[in-house]
């Protein structure tokens, strides 16, 4: 009986562990405002090359412009990583009809 209890109990724990609620996990991102990988490699050679970045497990890179200018300032590229949407430079959460955008957060 003992045995079979045991062997009940074995099989019925992973259901259990599945039931339980898990916790989300923290998520921190870093956004370098002007950091390109020439400004990367730059610290990394001024620091016996090596950076904090090569420690993270996970990187990513991307390239941004605003709506009507290859070269974009800090207003139109947040906008754009923090909501998906191209903006004119000098322009901060609108999109280009000046529309207020959702952001994600």
């Amino acid at each position: 009986m003992f045995r079979y209890l045991m062997f009940v109990m074995v099989l019925l724990a992973p259901l259990y562990s599945f039931s339980q609620e898990s916790k989300l996990p923290n998520i921190i991102m870093m956004i370098g405002d002007g950091m390109g990988l020439s400004q990367i490699s730059s610290g990394m050679y001024s620091n016996n090359n090596y950076t904090s970045l090569e420690r993270s497990h996970h990187i990513g890179l991307i390239k941004t412009h605003s709506f009507d200018d290859l070269v974009t300032d800090s207003a139109a590229s947040g906008t754009a990583m923090s909501s998906g949407v191209k903006t004119y430079n000098r322009v901060v959460g609108m999109d280009v009809e000046l529309q207020s955008c959702k952001v994600y957060s």
